[in-house]
């Protein structure tokens, strides 16, 4: 605002104060969104273990079935020929 050719005090500041609160807000929103993006990323790796573990224990328990059915199919091989 100008009076006779000279700005007046209040206009500067108040562009300058909805300035900063802009530059806080956005920063703000800013740091929001990187922490929502670093949980996003956690907790996708902490499913991706739990899966990861998840599939392990179910090929473990199937080898074990699997060497478990051999190892009786043999008990019973070795029972009938003696």
């Amino acid at each position: 605002m100008r009076i006779h050719g000279k700005l007046t005090s209040t206009q500067p500041l108040k562009v300058s104060a909805i300035h900063s609160l802009l530059h806080t807000a956005i920063h703000s929103i800013a740091a929001a969104i990187h922490v929502a993006g670093a949980t996003v990323q956690i907790t996708a790796a902490a499913i991706h273990s739990v899966v990861a573990v998840q599939a392990t224990t179910v090929f473990g328990v199937a080898l074990a079935a699997v060497v478990l059915n051999h190892c009786s199919v043999l008990g019973k091989v070795f029972a009938k020929g003696s």
